[in-house]
């Protein structure tokens, strides 16, 4: 039996989650590590922001998790895309 504190899912959600500067450069380095043992152990990624990239106040163009989902699927990782709920 799984020790309840191990990992079971890989989860993009927010490219803000670990304190890097991935939303202003899109650079995938701080999260590679973690991508690819979660691939290799064949965990599967949910993602609940498939937005790549947006436009940021100002114009400047912002990184999202969809990004690092997509590069979790290069790796040979399972991503299961959801956008999220508007409620209104």
């Amino acid at each position: 039996m799984t020790p309840p504190f191990i990992v079971q899912i890989m989860f993009s959600g927010s490219s803000e989650a670990v304190p890097t500067r991935f939303m202003q450069t899109g650079e995938h380095a701080p999260y590679e590590r973690l991508l690819r043992v979660g691939a290799s152990r064949g965990l599967p990624m949910v993602c609940c922001n498939p937005d790549i990239k947006t436009v940021l106040a100002g114009g400047s163009v912002g990184h999202m998790p969809g990004a690092i989902a997509t590069t979790y699927e290069e790796m040979g990782g399972t991503v299961l895309w959801h956008a999220p709920v508007s409620i209104t």
